[in-house]
């Protein structure tokens, strides 16, 4: 037997520059071993209402440029390995790592077999497990089991070999019904009309699937509307009494046009498809955006009302970025600006909104970050919006009582500046903000959270900035040209890398006078050869201010320089801030393009 047969996990390496390279390599690395060493028990969705992505492409190699639009709105990817062009370890172990290197999505591995509307051989159990087995071993969060005949000796024996090396990944046990003969309800005629003993029975298929899986998915198909009505009868009424414990996740679904009906109405992790993937994955299925608006006319979604509150926002982008975002998977909200210097303004908003159950949440901005804390008008602040002191992100409780303040900005810095350098753990990690106003706030709780060691800020006003290095445990400066002067780069224990992280606060018209040559002069000449710094410009208009645009001229030996302009902060910020609100990942591909072509 060999080294390859008794491994409990393996993991393949994207090495092609075409996509991302050796660092991203060692991220991906970081995510594997995250997933399988986290003390977290098995890995599950829990949102209200959760979708997968079935993926239908021969290659993903040649689609990963639509994953991040065909995503939309999903919580999953379904890796179909059974329309996979190859079944090789090799091919498929790179078909789970271009998709991790492009989405942080988990992944479904399913491999369908003939009978069940896939193409793997029905007669090939052994070789249908091995490739489950090395779902195993590459971390896959979900893994789909077939459960055709639950007392098969040889279906036991391989699923008790699946079960010793299942760590955190979640088994959902499937059985779909092609035949048309399945009875959800007994009481409610289906079945073509056969004798019960000629049809499938959900219930009884329920009760064999229990065992075997951590969630269970039965898929039968409909012969007319009546069939749906049976299927939500047989969740709603029939599971519950057949009191099977632990109580477990449902998928339970109808296939063929009739049965779209059933898709709309299940809420765990319904099978999706989206435009651009290039064939469905069963008859019926239906995108994230189609369900959305189903349940809408349904009733099942209502309308709400998301608000910017702030004084000057009337050339905001705030609404193009989350009206983009609702219309982008189909949901019927608005968000509009509400424009007020006058704190009472946002009270009487939200006082109606809430009174009328049509508030969905809302951005807020200057002058209103701090006044909506000290207003109490607020349940419960976040861990970071308490730190922070300000709140830039109002949301509502599920029962539209109570009103939490909660912060985004820090993580639209922090995300940004990942995604230049990756991980911080290999740096030695120096931090560095411009300003003393509530966004630096934020800038400071990000920088913390990026393991800076040591944390300068400057501000014209200098007490504004003593008292805000000192709240954060840094220190403050007096002099621009100082911030990373030698005193803040000489100390490095460690011995690692340099990575330097400025954040400027202050309005890009406020930049004119500042001394950026003397600034980044200095810390270039005090910093090791190979450092790196990333700045990060917070305020977006204009797009190019005088920082970024000196940055972006001056080439400096010690020091290589990458910048984030305020307008990708922006985005960052707003598309946590969407998925906060709605429980839905933002689709982000759909939210840049409108951003960037509405830019001004």
């Amino acid at each position: 037997m060999s080294n390859k047969k008794r491994t409990n996990a393996e993991f393949f390496i994207v090495s092609d520059d075409a996509f991302g390279g050796w660092k991203s390599a060692e991220q991906d690395f970081s995510k594997f071993m995250k997933f399988m060493t986290l003390n977290a028990g098995t890995f599950n969705i829990t949102k209200e209402l959760s979708f997968f992505l079935c993926l239908t492409f021969p290659d993903i190699r040649g689609a990963v440029k639509v994953l991040d639009v065909a995503a939309d709105g999903a919580d999953a990817f379904e890796l179909r390995v059974d329309l996979l062009k190859e079944w090789t370890d090799e091919f498929i172990g790179e078909q789970i790592a271009l998709i991790r290197r492009h989405s942080d999505l988990p992944i479904i591995f399913t491999v369908r077999t003939k009978s069940q509307g896939g193409r793997f051989p029905d007669n090939d159990l052994q070789g249908a497990f091995d490739l489950l087995l090395l779902g195993l071993k590459h971390q896959c969060e979900f893994i789909d089991v077939e459960v055709l005949d639950s007392k098969c000796e040889t279906f036991l024996r391989l699923y008790d070999s699946l079960v010793k090396i299942k760590g955190r990944s979640h088994f959902i046990a499937s059985f779909h019904d092609f035949s048309g003969t399945a009875i959800w309800d007994q009481s409610i005629p289906g079945g073509l009309g056969l004798p019960v003993q000629n049809c499938v029975v959900m219930s009884d298929k329920y009760l064999q699937l229990h065992p075997f899986g951590d969630s269970i998915k039965l898929v039968g198909k409909a012969n007319s509307l009546a069939d749906n009505f049976a299927l939500h009868r047989f969740v709603n009424h029939t599971v519950p009494s057949l009191g099977m414990k632990p109580v477990k996740p449902l998928i339970a679904i109808n296939m063929s046009m009739v049965g779209q009906l059933s898709r709309a109405l299940n809420t765990y992790m319904t099978p999706v498809t989206h435009p651009s993937l290039p064939v469905s994955a069963a008859p019926g299925q239906l995108s994230v955006k189609q369900i959305h608006e189903t349940r809408t006319l349904l009733g099942l979604i209502p309308s709400k009302k998301f608000f910017l509150f702030g004084f000057p926002i009337a050339h905001s982008m705030s609404p193009t970025m989350h009206n983009t975002g609702f219309r982008t998977i189909g949901l019927p909200h608005n968000y509009s600006v509400s424009e007020s210097s006058d704190f009472s303004h946002v009270k009487a908003v939200l006082a109606e909104t809430m009174k009328e159950k049509t508030f969905g949440g809302a951005s807020v901005t200057i002058p209103h970050k701090e006044s909506v804390i000290k207003s109490n008008i607020l349940s419960k602040l976040s861990d970071a919006a308490a730190k922070i002191g300000a709140v830039n992100t109002i949301t509502v409780s599920a029962n539209g009582e109570e009103l939490f303040g909660d912060n985004t900005d820090w993580l639209g810095i922090r995300k940004a500046i990942l995604k230049r350098v990756g991980g911080v753990e290999e740096f030695h990690v120096i931090g560095a903000v411009i300003g003393a106003g509530g966004t630096a706030r934020a800038a400071c709780f990000a920088l913390q959270s990026l393991n800076a060691v040591i944390l300068r800020v400057w501000n014209r006003t200098a007490p504004k900035a003593e008292a805000l290095a000192a709240e954060f445990g840094g220190e403050h400066v007096t002099e621009l040209e100082n911030l990373l002067d030698g005193s803040a780069l000489a100390s490095n224990p460690v011995h690692k890398p340099t990575l330097l992280l400025v954040v400027s606060s202050v309005p890009g018209a406020s930049q004119a006078d500042f001394d950026i040559d003397g600034l980044f002069t200095c810390a270039n000449a005090d910093a090791p050869v190979g450092s790196v710094g990333v700045f990060v410009e917070m305020a977006y208009r204009p797009r190019q201010t005088k920082i970024i645009e000196y940055l972006r001229l001056v080439e400096r030996s010690n020091i290589s320089w990458s910048c984030v302009e305020g307008v990708e902060v922006l985005v960052e910020q707003g598309l946590e801030q969407f998925s906060r609100w709605t429980g839905r990942t933002a689709p982000r591909k759909g939210i840049e393009d409108a951003v960037y072509a509405n830019y001004k």
